[in-house]
């Protein structure tokens, strides 16, 4: 699992031993497990093993069962929406405080407090509010006037809930006389378990949120909150209580319970945080603020002794133990006993949860000398680390094994994080980005104000979006966690990689900028292969020499005409996710009207090649139906909502099983073929891209209108732009660099076929033109401003015009061989690209083009192309 990978995501889950799964595989093999709603043999032996799980459970955080109960959830966030939904039915509602640097899961529980929120901004703004003698008498005063100003990260931007909340308290107060009557009785039952106390119906409850580590930089908070809002709701009679969040501080840290008087009245957590599997989570619950979680209204099967349906509207909830109340229907058993065996095996392997912690702490501090020793040729640091918002010194005990940082460049640009991730993919490196699921402490980390985040959501930037640098802000982080089977090789090999591809060398750069040099104003090239993609992220046809080829606003004709889309996301699927994809093959077939599409199955060494499918090339494949292919049979098409690349369009959804069945099985994955809307639909626009249209001419751009054509050039399903084109001198030269980096052992002996940059047209120079110019410098498109389409046996003519539009940015979709479907060793060309064509935090390679705007209307469909024709490229002037 772990050969030749280097995985830094074990704040996001660690992982699982083979041992463990194969303990796991033998038991089940072993024993019969039945559900435990049940007085069979096999029931009682799932019951048996869910207690002694739970028993096991507590002992790991030093729980005593006289004073604790587990209740088994999905994971952390499922134990926050359940104590949250039993608070919201309190008589008087609650308030809720959370600090700054909570996950948010805990954030989203502000919308449920009816009497009122705030966001603790810093440590000593909640040491303030224990401290104040009438904090948790009075919550709901203390409001965002009462509070320290916050607005950088935390101002209040939800008054219209809050107070549609708060309006809706009297109604949640309404209880059914029945059900208050069977919560008292219930109430009454467990207070002999130990469960108490029984003032709690007619007081303001508050609850205190943090989690015991953060997630997003590992800063640890102080456990000692929990020890004074104990001592609040004990000594003064305020109703004060802790939820805390321990599913980041358990993943490598000790969490110590055994004294009741200090602990955390509800502590959520995740199990797969701590031993990669199973998926499970729990809350652990002080006894004696049980009485809070037994008014909850729903009940679920297992948690009831008696229900009545009929007549009368009763229910008896289970009174045995707090757990037997709250976990609904039947229990995972399964998982559960892999819990039990995870925990013996974790210990079996690394020993104590105390030995884990010193291991990572150690790799923590040896990580983190080595991102701060890292440096650009002039002395710039590379790494700017995020402390905690308190700006506490990295100690054993302040902070985790975690480390959020992002990048500079040695002119101080911030490095993307979006291309950080590709070059960290194609080296088998696993590490997180983005906003990390802590809002707040992103935002006072970057500096991002409520309204600059605002205009960063209105200017389309997601958590799992490409913009992560906005007006010359980040908008995300880079984060960087060890568990318990991290070594000092993982610490060793991602700084290798930092200084591979992000450390600035004075002479890549002067190589670098040479290589955009170009003498002369114009540049004669011919038309050496034109392609056209008719599946998106499929394999390309490529157009016979012979044909003069359409050229419309939307590109070459036929291009990213259809397209896969995934049955149950219904999202358009991409050859990066799934390399397969590649070997589906597309023929254009114009004496039949037919599009016929293939599976390679060959390239895969599959003994069976699954049957071709056709589909007719008509946007109407109804005049078919009476046809004597089986897989022309029901092609009609159906409008869906779809996703391609971050716009929703209704694409056209061939109804045709036996299409869908061809072409999940070839790709593993239920399917089905698409294709683009006419026009004219009322959900089947896509426009090229806005960032391409700061590359265009100064003098164009004065004298274009805000309508102008070209800003609304349309696309079907391509990426970015109608065409895209590469030139032959430039591929040469990325060839040439990977040769002369294997020679130096950075890398394999590879050469990158041109087919990986999926360009639809590959421009080159003649013979005749390097006699009388000289050769073409590699890289030489990036100077251009227009590609003009040389009439037949005209001189120097113009007959029509591509505009380019920038630089084409590369993704590790190029490191998909298109010939088998398989990764190319060494991530290349993308890992050669990074080090020799990367510029503002991308990496470049061909060019964007489309039709010039002054071609419309019947002239435009008049256009043609075709290969071996004579191309002049003009420079920006």
């Amino acid at each position: 699992m772990l050969r030749d990978a280097v995985y830094l995501d074990h704040a996001g889950t660690t992982l699982y031993a083979k041992s463990l799964l194969e303990r796991f595989s033998t038991d089940l093999i072993t024993n019969l497990y039945g559900n435990p709603h049940s007085a069979s043999p096999s029931s009682q032996l799932s019951t048996s093993r869910v207690d002694d799980c739970r028993h096991a459970a507590l002992r790991l955080f030093n729980a005593d069962p006289a004073h604790y109960d587990l209740v088994f959830v999905a994971n952390a966030t499922a134990g926050i929406k359940l104590v949250i939904e039993a608070l919201r039915v309190q008589q008087r509602g609650f308030w809720y405080g959370y600090h700054r640097d909570s996950h948010t899961s805990l954030v989203g529980a502000r919308e449920e407090a009816t009497a009122g929120h705030h966001c603790f901004t810093s440590d000593e703004e909640v040491e303030s509010w224990l401290n104040d003698r009438r904090g948790c008498n009075s919550p709901a005063q203390a409001t965002h006037d009462d509070m320290v100003d916050h607005s950088t990260a935390c101002a209040r931007e939800d008054g219209a809930s809050s107070q549609s909340s708060c309006s809706s308290a009297a109604q949640r107060s309404d209880v059914d006389e029945t059900s208050s009557s069977m919560s008292s009785e219930n109430h009454s039952g467990l207070m002999e378990q130990g469960y108490g106390p029984r003032n709690i119906f007619n007081s303001q409850i508050n609850v205190l949120a943090y989690p015991a580590q953060s997630n997003m930089n590992g800063r640890r908070l102080p456990l000692s909150w929990t020890r004074k809002t104990h001592d609040m709701r004990m000594n003064d009679g305020r109703s004060c209580y802790t939820l805390l969040d321990a599913a980041a501080l358990v993943s490598t840290s000790p969490l110590d319970l055994s004294d009741p008087g200090i602990a955390p009245d509800f502590t959520v957590l995740s199990f797969y945080k701590m031993f990669g599997f199973p998926d499970l989570g729990a809350v652990v619950v002080r006894k004696d603020a049980s009485g809070l979680l037994n008014r909850r209204k729903y009940f679920g099967g297992g948690t009831v002794d008696m229900v009545t349906c009929d007549k009368e509207q009763w229910h008896a909830p289970k009174t045995s133990a707090l757990h037997d109340m709250l976990e609904d229907g039947t229990l995972p058993v399964r998982n559960i006993i892999a819990l039990q065996l995870a925990i013996d095996v974790h210990k079996e392997l690394y020993g104590s949860v105390d030995d884990v912690s010193k291991h990572t702490l150690w790799l923590h501090n040896m990580f983190y000398e080595r991102l701060t020793a890292i440096h650009h040729h002039n002395g710039v640091p590379l790494c700017n680390i995020y402390m905690g918002t308190d700006g506490c010194e990295r100690e054993a005990d302040t902070y985790g094994p975690i480390i959020a940082f992002n990048m500079r460049s040695a002119s101080g640009a911030w490095v993307s994080n979006a291309e950080v991730e590709k070059l960290s993919s194609i080296r088998n490196i696993h590490l997180r980005t983005g906003g990390l699921c802590n809002p707040s402490g992103m935002a006072t980390a970057l500096n991002l104000a409520p309204w600059e985040l605002k205009q960063n959501f209105s200017a389309g930037v997601r958590c799992d979006g490409q913009s992560d640098v906005v007006n010359g802000k980040p908008t995300g982080l880079i984060r960087v966690s060890f568990g318990a089977m991290s070594t000092k090789r993982d610490v060793e090999t991602f700084a290798k990689f930092l200084k591979e591809f992000f450390v600035e060398k004075e002479d890549v750069l002067r190589k670098v900028s040479n290589s955009y040099q170009a003498e002369r104003d114009t540049q004669e090239l011919y038309i050496e292969k034109l392609t056209v993609y008719p599946i998106k992220s499929c394999a390309g046809w490529d157009i016979p020499a012979d044909l003069q080829w359409h050229i419309r606003s939307q590109g070459l004709a036929w291009d990213r005409e259809w397209c896969i889309v995934h049955a149950g996301t219904r999202k358009v699927m991409s050859m990066k996710r799934y390399p397969k994809m590649a070997l589906i093959r597309p023929h254009m077939d114009f004496q039949s009207g037919k599009l016929r599409i293939r599976f390679d199955a060959a390239s895969l060494g599959e003994t069976r090649t699954p049957k071709e499918v056709e589909v007719p090339l008509s946007g109407n494949p109804s005049v078919y139906a009476d046809g004597d292919d089986d897989c022309l049979h029901a092609t009609s098409l159906q409008g869906t909502p779809s996703e391609v690349c971050g716009d929703f369009i209704d694409i056209q959804i061939y109804t045709s099983r036996y299409i869908s069945s061809f072409l999940s099985l070839a790709l593993g994955v239920p399917c089905q073929l698409g294709r683009f809307p006419s026009r004219g639909g009322s959900n089947s626009a896509r426009h090229m891209k806005p960032h391409l249209q700061s590359y265009k001419e100064k003098e164009q751009r004065a004298t274009e209108s805000e309508d102008n054509v070209e800003t609304q050039t349309p696309l079907q399903f391509s990426n970015e732009s109608p065409i895209l084109a590469i030139t032959r001198e430039s591929l040469n030269r990325m060839n040439e660099d990977i040769a002369a980096r294997s020679q130096m052992g950075e890398t394999l002996p590879v050469t990158v076929p041109a087919g990986v940059f999926r360009a639809n047209i590959i421009l080159s120079q003649s013979s005749s033109s390097k006699a009388v110019h000289g050769e073409l410098d590699p890289y030489a498109e990036d100077t251009w401003s227009e590609v003009c389409i040389q009439s037949e046996g005209s001189e120097h003519k113009k007959q029509h015009s591509l505009n380019v539009l920038g630089p084409c940015r590369r993704c590790q979709i190029v490191c998909v061989d298109p010939r088998n479907g398989e990764k190319i060793d060494g991530g290349q060309p993308f890992a050669t690209l990074a080090k020799t064509r990367r510029k503002g935090g991308m990496c470049w390679f061909g060019i964007h083009c489309a039709l010039g705007g002054h071609y419309q209307g019947k002239q435009a469909q008049e256009m043609g192309i075709s290969v071996g024709q004579d191309v002049l490229a003009r420079r920006i002037g």
